[in-house]
């Protein structure tokens, strides 16, 4: 990630997307492509505490409710939690609110519709995350990924193990949209069977946990994609379309890696496949590069 960052090394349909918005070109699903500003708020009096002091209460709110419970050394309850943070939450908002109105950034009145708008924008994000849950939840009553795991797992001889896990855990996590879901249901299976058959035991269980959390980066109903399109102002679907390949490329490596993992159990695979993604990236990078004066110049023609 560090090396696609600071070279740029991008491939596929993110590598489109990366050069559309050098260019100002707006995506689809994005507030400025259907016809909304998408340009900040400037103003002269301007501070520099509307930063720092609504983080600050949100920071105080906290600990005021949650360190009674005995907050982070004791376990708390999510409902508390969650309600813990929407009270911070809420207070941070009126600081803000507060600081721009005595600064005369913003009149009150802006100032809450502004507030009240943020809340409309995220119902959207809430009925989408309802209707996932929903999905995962009737497919766990259902038990169909239970039932995948308990069929897949006979008949397949030991260096196929963390293979086998690492697709399975991939499959149930991007239908589920739920990585912690899936290692629920995946590691009591896979480590009776690893036990089981001689199986190269931790490189089984990392095989589910790398897989979890490869199907979940590539779920369309995943929380965390859900959450990260909706904040960078993205399409959804566009957000899962330009990951994609460069999630399906580091996937294909860990499987391969996993195979050859259930031959030897060697570390040194780890190095391996190190340098079989960055030479990949680089590769695929340099070839859309080239590809670029070759497609300006047709258009040109």
């Amino acid at each position: 990630m560090p090396l696609m960052a600071i070279k740029r090394l991008d491939f596929g349909p993110m590598a489109l997307a990366e050069q559309q918005a050098r260019q100002g070109i707006p995506h689809r699903g994005s507030a400025h492509h259907q016809g909304e500003s998408a340009q900040p708020f400037r103003h002269d009096n301007a501070k520099a505490s509307f930063v720092w002091a609504p983080l600050l209460v949100m920071a105080l709110v906290l600990i005021a409710m949650l360190g009674p419970k005995g907050f982070p050394f004791e376990p708390v309850p999510g409902s508390e939690f969650r309600a813990a943070l929407s009270t911070s939450y809420f207070f941070a908002a009126i600081t803000l609110i507060g600081l721009m109105t005595g600064y005369r950034v913003r009149a009150l009145n802006d100032g809450i519709a502004v507030y009240l708008k943020g809340m409309s924008n995220m119902m959207s994000v809430a009925i989408i995350l309802v209707l996932a849950w929903t999905l995962s939840g009737i497919g766990k009553e259902l038990g169909t990924a239970a039932y995948i795991a308990e069929q897949a797992q006979a008949g397949f001889p030991y260096w196929l193990v963390p293979a086998t896990a690492f697709l399975l855990a991939a499959i149930i996590s991007f239908a589920t949209g739920s990585s912690w879901g899936t290692f629920a249901i995946m590691i009591p299976l896979v480590i009776p069977t690893a036990v089981a058959i001689d199986a190269p035991l931790f490189v089984s269980i990392g095989a589910v946990l790398s897989g979890g959390l490869f199907g979940d980066h590539c779920s369309p109903i995943s929380e965390t994609t859900i959450l990260a399109s909706t904040g960078a102002d993205c399409d959804q679907f566009e957000h899962v379309r330009t990951q994609l390949p460069c999630a399906l490329l580091n996937g294909g490596i860990a499987l391969a890696s996993f195979v050859l993992a259930g031959i030897t159990a060697h570390p040194g695979i780890v190095i391996l496949a190190l340098l079989v993604q960055l030479t990949t990236v680089i590769l695929l990078a340099r070839q859309h590069q080239r590809r670029q004066p070759a497609a300006a110049q047709a258009q040109v023609l």
